[in-house]
């Protein structure tokens, strides 16, 4: 059996990290930029759950989803036959049509 240790999780973190700042820290630099102090920190404050939610749940969200995350894809590699890898990825595959599904509509 194939298990992923210090290179996947270092890996992880990073993407995590490279996330956490596309959704959390990038929004607000160019909000910031684009509309100035006083009038960004105006929106910011009306959609407050929108801007405020990555910036300190994200990363917790991030870490709790590792574990889960490494299980499916050892799962997923270290199975014979197609159909049960294709099973053991499928919460990955829906979550990620899912996700595209709902932000175009």
């Amino acid at each position: 059996m194939r298990r992923f240790g210090g290179g996947l999780t270092a890996s992880y973190f990073v993407l995590a990290l490279i996330i956490w700042a596309l959704c959390a820290i990038v929004p607000n630099a160019v909000g910031l930029r684009e509309f100035g102090f006083d009038a960004w920190v105006g929106m910011a404050t009306v959609w407050s759950g929108m801007f405020i939610w990555p910036i300190f749940f994200l990363p917790l969200i991030m870490l709790a989803l590792y574990r889960p995350f490494q299980i499916l894809l050892e799962a997923t590699l270290n199975s014979d036959r197609l159909r049960d890898a294709l099973t053991y990825a499928s919460p990955i595959i829906f979550g990620t049509v899912f996700c595209d599904t709902h932000d175009r509509l």
